[in-house]
């Protein structure tokens, strides 16, 4: 059996946290189970583990509810979308730049001043002849759900406020790992 699947007791397999999402702007909630994981919006952060959620300080949330804006609980939502199993977030949502097309229509469904960002990279307007220095911008969506486990997603409104969730599947930043922060020297990395 997955771990996104019921057992046959009809109950939720281990390895998930319930966590109620809670749109602050307008007082609706959703439930979703979380695979341990981090989770962190403009100025909040949580840590989804073990059954538990913890602010940024590593308090108990009571009743795991993690209050959010309406674009970042729009955006959660459409994370959770990514393997077409909205009530589950875990590795096989990962789908990579997939994840905006969801995040744009959850952001419309929630009528969220908010969009996602827009970035660009430069082409050469003809392929074949890079000669003559003529680029043009192709513009795509600041949304990503990575294979190396996050979840992430840039918004602007229409009066340049900006915003963003990240969503880290990785044990280590769940962790908190530090190993990275020791002082040996370089040559004993290996």
């Amino acid at each position: 059996m997955r771990p996104n699947e019921v057992n046959n007791t009809g109950s939720i397999r281990d390895g998930y946290t319930p966590v109620r999402v809670k749109d602050k702007d307008s007082g609706k909630s959703f439930v979703i189970n979380f695979v341990n994981s981090k989770v962190k919006g403009n100025q909040s952060e949580w840590t989804i583990k073990d059954g538990n959620v913890y602010d940024k300080d590593g308090k108990t949330i009571q009743d795991n509810i993690i209050e959010v804006t309406r674009y970042q609980a729009a955006l959660i939502k459409a994370a959770a979308q990514g393997n077409y199993d909205d009530k589950y977030l875990d590795w096989d949502d990962l789908n990579g730049a997939g994840y905006a097309d969801n995040a744009e229509k959850e952001l419309q469904k929630a009528k969220s001043e908010y969009k996602l960002q827009q970035d660009y990279y430069l082409v050469p307007r003809d392929e074949y002849d890079t000669s003559t220095g003529a680029y043009k911008e192709v513009y795509y969506p600041v949304a990503d759900a990575t294979e190396t486990g996050v979840i992430s997603a840039a918004v602007v409104n229409p009066k340049g406020q900006k915003g963003q969730i990240t969503i880290d599947l990785r044990q280590d930043q769940i962790d908190g790992d530090k190993s990275r922060d020791k002082k040996d020297p370089w040559w004993k990395f290996w």
